[in-house]
């Protein structure tokens, strides 16, 4: 499975642009410019979120960039935002960025040892007839809860895209660490009531990911990116991951 990533790379100096502020800044830039459709934000024509199981298209980031990725079946939707979404960023920060067009291979692998992870801002809100994190909660509850959310993920692009998963006795998912907090919603209208834990995880599991993954909800907002510790490219760097900065 491919995966279509734009990738813009910031400036060192200056305020960071993070994901989810990057989503709404590309809300925003119908209002003096041509706009972007409504199934880049996951809505159909008449405002209702599109009957998928996962968002196609995804605002994500790291240390100093931003990006758009997108799943092979939505890559065209990608390519025709190009030119708004490069516009979009370089009104924002007063100046042109730097930008790339990637493909990336999307895939999971079992292994017969762990593999360590670090998942950033994974966020988890309450669901109707399902329990999530409330006031009060434990830490012991917070990791339950973020255990079977990650278990419940694989399972859910298993099947959606035909991966071989193994059942959770063979993951064997281990915690070694869950740092949480709660956070308000925020929409291009301002803030909402409604509130959600960001959880970050330092976790292994005996699965080898490809590609860019994500665990939690809003993951269209670019929350719960998981980032393979050890394997370092030019997304980020392990001294970014131990200061918490990807």
């Amino acid at each position: 499975m491919k995966q279509s990533l734009l990738r813009i790379s910031l400036p060192e100096e200056g305020a960071p642009l993070y994901p989810s502020e990057f989503r709404e800044l590309l809300a925003r830039s119908g209002n003096d410019s041509p706009s972007l459709p409504p199934a880049f934000f996951h809505y159909d024509a008449n405002g209702r979120p599109l009957n998928r199981p996962e968002p196609q298209i995804r605002t994500i980031g790291g240390r100093r960039w931003v990006g758009v990725l997108s799943m092979k079946e939505r890559s065209d939707l990608l390519y025709q935002a190009v030119g708004v979404v490069a516009r979009a960023v370089s009104d924002h920060l007063g100046r042109p960025l730097p930008i790339l067009l990637e493909e990336h291979e999307f895939d999971l692998e079992a292994t017969s040892y762990p593999v360590q992870y670090v998942v950033r801002h994974m966020a988890i809100k309450r669901r109707r007839n399902d329990t999530r994190p409330k006031e009060g909660d434990t830490p012991a509850q917070i990791e339950d809860i973020v255990r079977r959310t990650i278990l419940r993920n694989l399972e859910q692009r298993g099947s959606h895209y035909g991966f071989d998963v193994p059942v959770d006795s063979r993951v064997s998912l281990v915690l070694h660490g869950v740092r949480s907090i709660g956070m308000r919603l925020r929409t291009t209208t301002g803030d909402t009531n409604e509130f959600v834990t960001l959880a970050d995880a330092d976790i292994s599991m005996n699965i080898k990911l490809t590609g860019y993954w994500q665990f939690g909800h809003l993951q269209s907002r670019g929350y719960g990116r998981v980032i393979r510790k050890g394997h370092w490219d030019r997304n980020y760097r392990a001294v970014d991951i131990a200061r918490g900065r990807v």
